[in-house]
Formats: C-alpha cells, sequence, structure tokens
C-alpha cells in the first residue's frame, strides 16, 4: 500500500514538474490586447480603492478584479503579473485533475491523461481570463464531491459549494458549475432511496423534483433559444436534455421511501452546499451593501451580460463537420456488441496506422479542423453515451453506487459546464471544458466492461500529441481554421507589459506609448476608443469613464448622436488634451464617423499608427 501511494506522488511530482517547464516556456507569450486591457484596467481601479460595477463596468462579476489587484500588488504592476498567478492556480489544477483521475486508472495512466488534460487547455491561451478560473474551481469541486462520495462527509458538499461561491464570483458562469452540482445531487439522493428497504414510491417528492428538472430545461431553452440553430442544439441543449430525461426515468425506477424521509435526506445534502455557495457570496457584498450600490452589482452582474451576448454571438460549425466525430463514437459505443472482441486487434492496426497519417498531415489546414471538429462535439456524445450506459447498469448493477456516482458527476459537470462555449463559440471557448470532457470519457472507459481501452488509449497519444505539435504553436489569431505558426517572440518593450508579443504588435504599442508619453503626463487623463481598454493600462493613464469596451454603454446603440455629445462634453469639462482613436473595435466596430469629425475639429494635431491615431492639443489649445 505504501509504495502504491509512494508511486502515485512521485508520478504526480513528475507530472508537475514537466507541466512547470511547459507552461514556464510560454506563460509570457502572445496576447489580446484589450483582453489584457480589460483584466488589468479592472484590476489597477480596484488598488486605487474603486470598486467592480459600482465605479466601473465589470464585464465579469468583479472577484477576478480583486485578484489581480493583490497579484499587482505582489508582483507589480504589470500585465506579467497576472499571468503568474494564473500559473500558480494551473499547477493546483494539474495536480487535482491528476487526483480526479488517479481514481479510475493506474498512475502512470493517471500522468498521462493529465497531461493530455493539460494540452488540450492552458496552453491554447495562456491569459488571466475568469474563464480559466471557472475550469479550476469546477476541478476543485469534483475532487471535493469525490471525497464526500468516499467519505460521506457532508462538509465536503459544503467546500464544493464554497468553490462554486468562488466561481460565480468570478464570471457569472460560475451558476453552471452550481446546477451541475444540484443536478448530481439529486441522483445521490436517488441512490440513496433505492439502498432502502422501504418501496414505497413518493408522488409528491418526484412531481416536485421533477418540475424542478422541467424549469432548468426551460432556463436552457431560453439561454439557447434566441441563437438556435442545429448546432446549438446539440451542443447546448441535447446534453441537458439528456441528463434531465435520465434523472426522471431514474426517480421512476430508483426513487422508493415517503416523501418526507426523501425531502429531509435531499435537504441534507443540498443545504451544506448551497450554503457553501452563498458564504463567499454574501461576504462579497457586505461593501456594496454598506454603500447602498447593490443595485448597481445586480445591473452590471446581471443585466450588462445580456449586452455582451448581443454583440460577442459566434456560431458554430456547419452540421457536415460532425462526420469528425465518428470514429470516437464508434470507440465509445462497441462494447454494447459483443463481436467486437472478434476484431478488436485489427481495429488497434487500423487506428494506430489512421492516427499516425493524421498527425503527421497535422499542419495542413484540413487535418487541423478535421482533429478540432471531431473534439468539439464529444460533450454531447459522451453525455449521451454515458446516461445510457448508467441506465443499462440500473438492470445489471456491474458497477457500485461509488463508480455511479463519479460517472454521472463528471457526465454532468462536463455538460452544464459546456454551456461557457456559449454564445462565442470559437475553438478556444471549448479548451475551457476539454478537460471535464476528458475526465468523464475516462472514467466512462475505466468502469466499461469490454471498453477498447488500448484503442482509446491509442486516440488519447494521438490527441496530446497533436496539442504539442500543432495546436499549442498555432496562433490564436488564426480562429481554429489552419495551422498558422504564431510568432510571439518580440518583447512587448513597455514597463507595464512584461510580455511576448508579435513584431507588429510591439512596435505599434511602443509607438502608441511613447507617443503618449510626449504629449501628456503620468496619471493624466486620457480617452480611447473604440475597445481599448489596454491603452490606459500600458500608458499609465486614467480612464475618465466607467467603460471598458463602448458596445457596454446604455446609449451605443439607442442614442449614438446623444452619446457622442457626452462624450465630447466630458471632454471639454475635464479638460482632456489627448484623445486615443482605435479604428475598429472588436466588439463595437468602427469609429463613429461624427465623433471622429467632432475630435479631428477639437484637436489639431495627430499621428496615425495604422490600427491607432493619437490626437493632442496643447495646454493652450484647449479651450475650445
Amino acid at each position: 500500500m505504501n509504495s502504491g501511494v509512494s508511486k502515485s506522488n512521485v508520478i504526480l511530482l513528475v507530472v508537475l514538474l514537466l507541466s512547470a517547464l511547459y507552461l514556464v516556456g510560454l506563460f509570457d507569450r502572445g496576447w489580446v490586447p484589450h483582453d489584457e486591457g480589460a483584466l488589468a484596467q479592472t484590476a489597477e481601479r480596484v488598488l486605487k480603492g474603486e470598486f467592480p460595477h459600482r465605479d466601473f463596468d465589470d464585464i465579469y462579476t468583479g472577484g477576478l478584479a480583486f485578484l489581480h489587484s493583490l497579484a499587482f500588488r505582489v508582483f507589480g504592476l504589470r500585465l506579467l503579473s497576472l499571468r503568474l498567478v494564473l500559473l500558480i492556480f494551473s499547477l493546483a489544477f494539474v495536480a487535482a485533475v491528476y487526483r480526479i483521475a488517479s481514481r479510475a486508472v493506474s498512475p502512470i495512466i493517471s500522468g498521462f491523461i493529465t497531461l493530455l488534460s493539460l494540452a488540450w487547455s492552458l496552453p491554447n491561451y495562456f491569459a488571466g481570463l475568469p474563464s480559466w478560473y471557472n475550469l479550476f474551481l469546477a476541478v476543485f469541486g469534483i475532487l471535493a464531491i469525490f471525497k464526500h462520495i468516499e467519505t460521506r462527509k457532508k462538509y465536503w458538499l459544503f467546500i464544493a459549494g464554497v468553490l462554486g461561491g468562488l466561481s460565480f464570483l468570478v464570471k457569472l458562469t460560475g451558476l453552471y458549475y452550481v446546477a451541475a452540482g444540484l443536478l448530481f445531487l439529486i441522483y445521490q439522493e436517488q441512490l440513496l432511496a433505492s439502498d432502502t428497504r422501504d418501496s414505497t414510491h413518493s408522488r409528491a417528492f418526484a412531481l416536485l423534483t421533477g418540475a424542478g428538472l422541467l424549469i432548468f430545461g426551460g432556463l436552457l431553452v431560453f439561454l439557447i433559444y434566441p441563437y438556435s440553430d442545429l448546432m446549438a442544439i446539440l451542443h447546448f441543449l441535447v446534453p441537458g436534455f439528456t441528463l434531465i430525461v435520465f434523472l426522471l426515468w431514474s426517480e421512476r425506477k430508483l426513487g422508493c421511501g415517503t416523501d418526507q424521509t426523501r425531502w429531509r435526506r435531499l435537504a441534507g445534502l443540498i443545504i451544506p452546499f448551497i450554503s457553501g455557495v452563498i458564504l463567499p457570496v454574501l461576504l462579497f457584498i457586505i461593501p456594496y451593501l454598506v454603500t447602498s450600490s447593490l443595485d448597481e452589482l445586480f445591473r452590471g452582474v446581471f443585466i450588462l451580460p445580456a449586452r455582451r451576448v448581443r454583440f460577442t454571438f459566434y456560431p458554430l460549425p456547419p452540421v457536415s463537420t460532425l462526420v469528425a466525430v465518428l470514429p470516437l463514437t464508434l470507440l465509445l459505443i462497441v462494447p454494447f456488441f459483443k463481436k467486437y472482441r472478434r476484431v478488436k486487434g485489427y481495429l488497434l492496426i487500423l487506428v494506430t496506422v489512421i492516427c499516425g497519417l493524421l498527425l503527421v498531415l497535422g499542419g495542413k489546414d484540413m487535418t487541423y479542423r478535421v482533429f478540432l471538429y471531431s473534439a468539439r462535439p464529444i460533450i454531447p456524445l459522451v453525455t449521451i453515451i454515458g446516461c445510457i450506459f448508467l441506465a443499462r447498469d440500473a438492470y445489471r448493477e456491474e458497477l457500485n453506487y461509488m463508480k455511479r456516482q463519479r460517472i454521472f458527476l463528471l457526465l454532468t459537470m462536463a455538460a452544464v459546464m459546456s454551456l461557457i462555449q456559449f454564445p462565442h463559440t470559437q475553438y478556444i471557448y471549448f479548451c475551457y471544458v476539454a478537460p471535464l470532457a476528458i475526465l468523464a470519457i475516462l472514467f466512462l472507459v475505466a468502469d466499461r466492461k469490454g471498453s477498447p481501452r488500448r484503442l482509446m488509449v491509442c486516440f488519447a497519444l494521438c490527441y496530446l500529441l497533436f496539442a504539442l505539435i500543432w495546436l499549442n504553436r498555432s496562433s490564436l489569431q488564426s480562429g481554429g481554421m489552419g495551422y498558422v505558426r504564431a510568432e510571439n517572440t518580440v518583447p512587448l518593450g513597455i514597463k507595464r507589459g512584461g510580455l511576448r508579443v508579435t513584431r507588429p504588435f510591439a512596435e505599434i504599442y511602443r509607438r502608441l506609448v511613447s507617443q503618449i508619453d510626449l504629449h501628456s503626463l503620468p496619471g493624466d487623463s486620457i480617452y480611447a476608443s473604440q475597445d481599448c481598454p489596454e491603452v490606459y493600462f500600458l500608458s499609465g493613464r486614467k480612464n475618465p469613464t466607467r467603460t471598458l469596451f463602448d458596445f457596454f454603454d446604455s446609449d451605443f446603440q439607442s442614442n449614438p448622436r446623444g452619446r457622442n455629445t457626452r462624450i465630447l462634453k466630458m471632454i471639454e469639462e475635464l479638460k482632456i488634451n489627448l484623445v486615443v482613436v482605435h479604428w475598429h473595435g472588436d466588439f463595437s466596430g468602427w469609429i463613429n464617423h461624427d465623433y471622429l469629425k467632432e475630435i479631428e475639429a477639437r484637436f489639431p494635431h495627430r499621428v496615425d499608427l495604422e490600427i491607432f491615431t493619437i490626437f493632442w492639443r496643447e495646454v493652450e489649445d484647449s479651450e475650445y
């Protein structure tokens, strides 16, 4: 026993070392300027005593701004500090993934799965965005719930709930983790009910829990409906409704006991979990309560995100791309067929040859897209197959209660957390949930008799090598449409930077900051638009508005002329002498023509820097 534990720990240390070396080699490489700028500017404003939503429009819940402000305090006021915090959390995430995987397979395979999970996640966009923290906290939460399953100690549910509350404070999508946790607890109660000697079927309990599940389904439809097409339904509605149908079936099959007994049991599971969720949220809102600004917090957390959905929607790949997932589909369903064993040796050779050829050709656009297309629909697929497996096992009873709970927990987390991909469904958003899908597949394959484990290892190795050789080294700007080598090798060369970016970016932002330094003083207010919060942070200038992205302004679409008048009035009242125009914002689009004409009239001097133009006036010209 001790030698087994020792071997597991040694492999974990090796995996952590390999992960750290790999991440350190790329953690300062690449950026999306407005992402880094938004994260840094919110953190700096919190550092100066401002509060998200009360004093400025944070695009997330606000908790991450406090974490990043702490990073600035510890590591210094530069973009690299945010990456250092992410690196620390990343290694904790690696350890948690390993501990989860080791409950299903050997230490060596656990290490392999951990490296696969890492390769398909963080290296593809190593920036301190909240969705990574949603992933980390979900994995930590899964480990806590595993502990509860193993020990039946309810304080582990409380800890899992606290992690859910923290995830919500990072980003609103943390609620998906909470929803997945509640669905799991309903299933756990059903299993506990089936283990009793009471054969009574509680109708009231079944009706009310069924109503709750249907409400959850209704919320899914409400979320997806405005942007629904066949692929959106497949990716975002099918997994959730598969879970709902399975839980309704499971209630009919397993739900035994009186209403009172079952309500008491379910409450005993849910109350610790929800109490944990509420605790950090209550602590977070105290300052808003004291300053009578809860309404602003509510608007920023729940109202503004709806506006972000309208401006950031990105469609999924076409239906025809589903052909790419057929090989993996076959591997997951073959255990249901008895004749598979006769040909598994030939299948192994065939799959090995095909995977090798695809890997060699991974840099070709078509092959590159095939790998991504084959991975992206895996969550709906594994959710359906996993629920069918659990339903079949309810009759055969091959799995013990612990294994059933683990499988369902991972299926639920992967299925519900996959909503993080909505509405901006570029391939990088799949990377935020890919480790959950990998873990769900691992437990499903490990606990099914007759699973093609060697074939799955071959597939997994192929996907690991593809990620290491091609995916991790491709530019994010390729959008997943083909391999474009990332050339993030040039230091940004700005005091508040610390990152390595492409040469064009480095040259533009160096010139931009130097021009701002020439025509204004550190700490001065300037005005920059569209969608360029990084300008304020990198130059060390104040943002005189509460806005990070222009489209968040309530009058951006409804009254653009009035917005122009308001901004120009603010510029004159605050005696702002320098304005930066970003010609095209990624979300807000092209700069308003009428606004530009007014700026040109008021600011006689200008410098053009490709995507930016700097306008300024001397102090004696500031009266308009």
